[in-house]
């Protein structure tokens, strides 16, 4: 029983990674990857996005981030 939680437990982390890197190689970022790829929740994004602290596109309703601006608040 330990074994298989012990692998599953490796599973999950393998999984988390690739989504991670995922989120790497995007141009464009829906709102909950945005929130995934700054490890915040979403009231905090939205106040940001609501303070214009980065600019969002939002085509169909839906807002979007691009992942170059999104990395650039990171590094600052």
């Amino acid at each position: 029983m330990a074994t298989e939680n012990l692998i599953l437990d490796k599973l999950t982390e393998i999984a988390n990674k690739l989504d991670e890197q995922n989120l790497l190689q995007k141009t464009v970022l829906n709102f909950n990857e945005a929130c995934t790829f700054l490890d915040v929740s979403p009231s905090h994004l939205y106040k940001l996005t609501s303070k214009k602290v980065f600019p969002i596109s939002a085509p169909r309703e839906e807002t979007l981030f691009q992942a170059f601006r999104v990395r650039r608040l990171v590094a600052a």
